[in-house]
């Protein structure tokens, strides 16, 4: 009992709550000095989408440029983090219900803002997404029983709506 092999959490959130219990003084004698490591699961070939923007297709049909502007805005504000690390830090920890102090949201920027940006999003821009990434989380899941089937991934995602594509 009191042993933990490994878990599941966000790489942005839980890797900063075990480093702060370990280091604490007081921290209890099974977890002061232990040694651990955040593994992804990109790591071990398994591509995985974990914050998606998503809406319905209702809105989709009824308000495109809605859409279009949001993805906009999303990935100038992107931009302007990737950019302004510090600033925005200081930005989001004076904001007045902000739960996390900005030492937090520093240790959070490092790790937040690489995912942000993958060899995909180098090429196509920001917040675009590979079908084929897609695709192989639903053969993942599927393959170990977490979802019903697979839908093709044209069903389900696009990139369309993302600055600088042409449609």
């Amino acid at each position: 009992m009191g042993k933990v092999d490994f878990f599941t959490g966000w790489i942005t959130n839980q890797t900063y709550q075990i480093e702060q219990e370990a280091a604490r003084p007081d921290a209890p004698p099974r977890i002061r000095g232990k040694v651990w490591k955040a593994i992804r699961f990109a790591e071990y070939g398994i591509r995985t989408y974990s914050d998606v923007v998503f809406t319905t297709g209702k809105l989709i049909r009824e308000n495109p440029d809605l859409v279009r502007r949001y993805a906009r805005a999303l990935t100038r504000a992107m931009q302007y983090i990737l950019d302004h690390p510090d600033e925005t830090v200081q930005l989001v920890a004076s904001y007045p219900e902000q739960v996390e102090k900005a030492d937090k949201l520093a240790w959070r920027w490092k790790i937040q803002n690489a995912l942000f940006v993958s060899e995909d999003t180098k090429q196509n821009g920001l917040l675009w997404m590979n079908p084929k990434v897609w695709e192989g989380m639903m053969a993942f899941y599927k393959e170990y029983e977490q979802i019903p089937r697979v839908i093709p991934a044209a069903e389900m995602s696009t990139n369309e709506f993302l600055p600088g594509i042409k449609r």
